[in-house]
């Protein structure tokens, strides 16, 4: 037999496309569904109808010898009903039948605790009741439900089903006024052999849908079609840059470091604001040595000849992160801008903390050129890490037997070169190289948090982001305007998801603290399935790794439907206006891969709950997208893994 539905979700789907539901039916109907297998089914339906569902429970009372085969069911109010054609009902002792119908009424008695624990059963007088379960065999569970129904004063009931026994359809129809039946079957044998995935549902999976059913989907879903940009072409982002070119910072996230598309659409989006608005940097979730090698490119302050050369730059893992071939159009474009404009150029610059070696290697080189005296004073500080031979894990496993390490020595020498006034350097040469003094002393701090298990460490890189920011701002001088990049767990304001409770803080909503939300964009990237370049373990190799659909009750399952029934896949929302600022202020799962990425753990992780409107100011959906292209593989081995989430 062919499998027609992919599971019962797409049952549900389905399903809600043969309701024949006239407007005027639509304020007295109430779905019902008969858990658990019914529920999936009931979730579909009324995020397709827009029509709140409940369940009714019923619990099938078996055969002793067959438990599989109903021969009667009981439902709420310990309403029970046995069926009197049942074969090898003559068989079973009536004190033996009544205990069966004890046992489940007993079950009735606990799924209501787990389900319905502070609430009753609304009233079904007057009402069009669907009942909705995920088939019909025996259709011994429908019938007690539709008799039950009935009983209580409803004005209708029917029964609706993606798959059913002919025969037992056609028998049901004197306890119902309807049976619609997507698909009917003469010789049906079992309802799972007409779904792919047919597992069995846990009481927390239906607890899930129960919770965000109550109408929220269908808020979310009609809202977000009603207010979805298509993104087809570069000049549907013009509503979007007309929103956000007014603020001062504007923050560019992604839900992965290895999406095409995240990269691209970000890449066009700055193209726009620093080509028609005039921003002046760019500053990314990266290195600021390797950084300043592409920033130097691109004001044709380098002997490096191309984008791909300076890009070379980035040696530590994960290299992909800004060695790829979207980052390669992104660096020649700016330098192309750069070339055809008088002022000052646009720059580029990392904002993390990672560097610690590289940037003692940069300050001692400068120092060397610029003041041989301080460079001898800052060499002997700096002696403190060579034990450690140019080893983060090593310098923080030491830590913790000799716990005051090099940070005395670190902030001697950032104090020393923030205090001396030093003739004759330019200004962003005296920038860049109070910068590499900063990350030293910022990294020092870094790896002495994380190596005592202290979930500061995400706070002491994310506040180093956040203090180069305003560096680079006064650098370029008041009303200078700045781009970032960075992965949503940076730029989404902390606020607005678990972070706050976990005492976590990101750059995003640092910013909005310091700068104010009007002066202050900060737009997330999310995608329903695909591909990405991650790694299956810190310091892995390279891999293109299929991303599965989003989670069921996320964001993205939401943002999935909205491109179907828009049909476009790719959109943005506008989140701060009203209605979308009111709805999208639930909390949900919203998708966050790191650059350590196994799709294994989707079903238990990788989502952060946001509340999306509070989170962000604009969010860009794609429905499919595609892995980056890096410009090599790598094996670097010298990092200790970030932590929350794996690795972003």
């Amino acid at each position: 037999m062919n499998q027609i539905f992919q599971d019962r979700r797409e049952a549900g789907r389905q399903l809600a496309l043969k309701l024949p539901l006239s407007e005027a039916e639509k304020d007295s109907t109430l779905f019902l569904a008969l858990p658990r297998g019914g529920v999936p089914i009931a979730f579909e339906i009324s995020r397709e109808t827009g029509l709140p569902f409940d369940v009714l429970i019923v619990s099938k009372i078996g055969h002793p010898l067959h438990p599989e085969y109903g021969i009667g069911a009981v439902t709420e109010g310990g309403f029970h009903w046995i069926d009197p054609r049942a074969i090898g009902l003559a068989d079973i002792p009536a004190e033996e039948l009544h205990s069966l119908i004890e046992q489940e009424k007993k079950e009735v008695a606990r799924r209501i605790q787990e389900y319905r624990p502070h609430r009753a059963l609304p009233d079904f007088r007057d009402k069009n009741i669907i009942l909705v379960d995920d088939g019909i065999a025996t259709g011994v569970t429908a019938r007690v439900a539709a008799q039950y129904v009935r009983s209580q004063g409803a004005k209708s009931v029917k029964l609706a089903v993606p798959v059913c026994a002919a025969e037992t359809a056609r028998k049901l129809q004197g306890d119902l006024d309807e049976v619609i039946c997507f698909h009917q079957s003469e010789n049906f044998s079992a309802v799972s052999l007409f779904f792919h995935d047919f597992r069995q549902l846990g009481d927390q999976e239906v607890l899930d849908l129960l919770c965000n059913s109550r109408r929220d989907e269908g808020t979310l879903l009609r809202h977000a079609t009603a207010h979805a940009v298509p993104l087809r072409e570069t000049r549907d982002l013009r509503p979007l840059i007309e929103k956000i070119a007014g603020s001062r910072i504007v923050m560019l996230g992604e839900a992965s470091h290895g999406t095409q598309e995240f990269y691209e659409w970000r890449r066009l989006i700055s193209q726009e604001l620093i080509a028609e608005h005039g921003f002046h940097f760019i500053a990314v979730e990266g290195d600021w040595p390797a950084c300043a090698h592409v920033h130097r490119f691109i004001r044709g302050e380098t002997r490096e000849k191309s984008a791909r050369e300076a890009l070379q730059n980035f040696r530590r893992w994960p290299t992909w992160m800004w060695a790829n071939t979207e980052m390669i159009a992104a660096a020649e474009w700016l330098r192309e801008h750069n070339a055809g404009r008088e002022g000052t150029p646009v720059g580029f610059h990392g904002l993390d903390v990672y560097s610690l070696f590289e940037s003692i290697d940069e300050v001692l080189r400068q120092l060397r050129e610029i003041d041989p005296a301080m460079a001898r004073r800052a060499r002997l500080r700096y002696e403190c890490f060579e034990p450690f031979r140019r080893d983060e894990k090593a310098y923080a496993k030491s830590l913790v037997h000799f716990p005051e390490g090099c940070e005395r020595q670190v902030l001697e020498s950032l104090q020393e070169l923030l205090a001396t006034r030093l003739e004759g350097l330019r200004a962003d040469r005296l920038l860049d190289l109070q910068q590499n003094a900063r990350i030293v002393k910022n990294a020092e701090d870094y790896y002495r948090t994380m190596i005592h298990g202290d979930e500061d460490s995400w706070n002491v890189r994310d506040r180093h982001m956040m203090e180069t920011l305003d560096q680079l701002l006064k650098h370029y001088g008041p009303g200078s305007k700045a781009i970032v990049w960075a992965h949503n767990t940076h730029i989404g304001d902390h606020r607005a998801t678990e972070m706050q409770q976990q005492g976590l803080v990101n750059i995003g909503g640092l910013a909005r603290e310091k700068w104010g939300e009007d002066q202050v964009s900060l737009v997330g990237f999310s995608t329903y399935e695909g591909e990405v370049i991650a790694s299956p373990a810190w310091d892995g190799p390279v891999e293109i790794t299929p991303v599965p659909p989003g989670r069921p009750l996320s964001y993205e399952e939401i943002f999935q439907d909205v491109s179907r029934r828009i049909a476009a896949p790719d959109f943005f929302l506008w989140l701060k206006e009203e209605p979308l600022r009111k709805v999208f202020r639930q909390t949900r799962g919203h998708r966050a891969i790191g650059v350590v990425y196994n799709p294994a753990y989707e079903r238990h992780g990788n989502y952060v709950p946001s509340a999306l409107s509070d989170r962000y100011d604009a969010l860009l959906f794609f429905s499919k997208t595609r892995a980056l292209t890096p410009l090599r593989q790598e094996f670097s081995r010298s990092e200790i893994p970030e932590t929350w989430p794996r690795g972003t």
